[in-house]
C-alpha cells in the first residue's frame, strides 16, 4: 500500500465525492439496502438482470470491457483493478490499495470480472449521507529489471454505489467517476490509455534580447548538488544565436539524478543558461567560464526536468489526476504561477539581462 502526500488535486476530487447527493433530506426512498446483492448488473446495462451463467447460476461479479494502447499488448503488461480510500484525501494523501483483479495484457481490449466491493471498502461520502460508495481504478504497469513500471491509469474510475442517486446521475451498482471533470456518468467500456509513459524528446525556443558577448553559448546546467563538478557534463553545450532552440532527448546520465521530495520521484534537473566561454575552447567549466543569464519565460525563470518512470501506485494516481508524464517537462522554478509550460509556452522564452543567475539548488 503506498501513501502519496501533497496531493491539492486529489482533495478536488475528494469534494467532488463528498459532493456526490443521497443526504438523508434529500432522499424520499431511504428503503433500498446499504449494499446491493451479491452478483451485481453487467456495467453495460446497470439497470438490467443479473448476469447469469448457462446453468442459471448468478456468476460472481460483473464483466467489464477494457481497451489499451497497443504497447500494452507488446510488453506483456500487467492489468490491474485497484481500490482507492478517498476518506484518506482529507489528510492530503492517496492511499491505493493492492491489487483486486490482475491479469496479463494479451489484447488491446480485453474483458475482466469486476467483484462486488468488500464491506470494509464501501464509505459513506458525508455524515449525513444514506448510502455508500467504493471507488476503483484500474492501471497496467509493466517490469524491468529494477522492478515495476506504471504505464498508466484509466481516464473514468469506477464507482460502486448502495442507492440510485437521480441528481447524480448515479445508479445503484457500476458507475463512472471522471477526478478530470468530477463528473459522474454511466459505465461502460473503460479506456485506460499509456498515459505515464516517459516524454523523451523535449524542445523549447526563444531569443537573446541582449548584444551577444564574444563566445556566447548556451548551455543545460545539471542541478545535482551531489555530484563533482568533473560528474556535471551539461546535456546541451552549443552556440547560442539570437533566435535559440534546445533539443533535448532521451535520458539524462545517471549522475545527474536525485531524489526531489517536491515530486516524490527521482528526477534530473537541467538549467537553460547562457554563458561566456572565457577560455574559448567551447566546453562549459563551472571553475572558469561565467554564466551570464538564464532562461526566462516573462519575469519567471524555467528549468527542465527528467522525471523518472513511476515505480509505485499511489504516485501513478496522483500525477494521472494531475495530468503530469514522466520525462522531460519543462517548469517554472516558482510554481505558484502553474508549475508546467504549455506548449505555446516552450516557444515564447527569452535569454537577457533581466533573467540572471541565482540559487540553483535543485527541487
Amino acid at each position: 500500500m503506498r501513501v502519496f502526500r501533497h496531493c491539492s488535486s486529489g482533495a478536488m476530487v475528494l469534494m467532488a465525492l463528498v459532493a456526490c447527493g443521497g443526504d438523508k433530506d434529500s432522499v424520499e426512498d431511504t428503503s433500498s439496502p446499504k449494499s446491493p446483492d451479491s452478483g451485481s448488473t453487467p456495467v453495460a446495462d446497470s439497470g438490467g438482470p443479473t448476469d447469469t451463467s448457462e446453468t442459471g447460476e448468478p456468476t460472481t461479479g460483473t464483466p467489464l470491457t477494457v481497451r489499451m494502447n497497443d504497447d500494452m499488448v507488446e510488453e506483456s503488461g500487467l492489468l490491474s483493478v485497484h481500490w482507492l480510500d478517498f476518506e484518506a484525501w482529507s489528510n492530503g494523501e492517496v492511499v491505493a490499495d493492492s491489487a483486486i483483479v490482475e491479469t496479463t495484457v494479451d489484447a488491446s481490449t480485453m474483458t475482466i470480472t469486476m467483484p462486488d466491493p468488500e464491506e470494509a471498502q464501501l464509505r459513506r461520502p458525508s455524515e449525513t449521507a444514506t448510502h455508500e460508495i467504493a471507488i476503483y481504478a484500474l492501471a497496467v504497469r509493466t517490469e524491468d529489471s529494477v522492478g515495476e513500471i506504471w504505464r498508466g491509469i484509466s481516464e473514468n474510475w469506477l464507482l460502486w454505489s448502495t442507492e440510485d442517486l437521480p441528481n447524480d446521475g448515479v445508479v445503484r451498482g457500476w458507475n463512472f467517476f471522471s477526478p478530470e471533470t468530477m463528473a459522474f456518468s454511466a459505465a461502460g467500456t473503460v479506456q485506460l490509455p499509456s498515459n505515464l509513459n516517459p516524454i523523451d524528446v523535449l524542445t523549447f525556443s526563444g531569443v537573446f534580447d541582449e548584444d551577444r558577448a564574444t563566445g556566447l553559448r548556451g548551455v543545460m546546467i545539471p542541478l545535482n548538488e551531489n555530484s563533482t563538478v568533473d560528474e556535471k557534463v551539461p546535456i546541451l553545450d552549443e552556440t547560442l544565436s539570437e533566435e535559440w532552440t534546445f533539443a533535448l532527448e532521451g535520458r539524462p546520465p545517471e549522475n545527474h539524478f536525485y531524489f526531489s521530495d517536491d515530486f516524490e520521484v527521482d528526477c534530473a534537473g537541467e538549467l537553460p543558461a547562457a554563458y561566456v566561454d572565457v577560455d574559448g575552447d567551447q566546453v562549459y567549466s563551472p571553475e572558469k567560464d561565467i554564466v551570464s543569464y538564464n532562461a526566462c519565460l516573462d519575469d519567471d525563470k524555467v528549468v527542465a526536468y527528467y522525471w523518472e518512470v513511476i515505480r509505485d501506485l499511489g504516485t501513478a494516481v496522483q500525477w494521472a489526476v494531475a495530468d503530469w508524464k514522466p520525462g522531460w517537462v519543462l517548469a517554472r522554478k516558482d510554481a505558484t504561477k502553474g508549475l508546467l509550460l504549455s506548449e505555446q509556452e516552450r516557444t515564447e522564452l527569452r535569454i537577457g539581462k533581466d533573467c540572471v543567475p541565482e540559487n540553483t539548488e535543485p527541487s
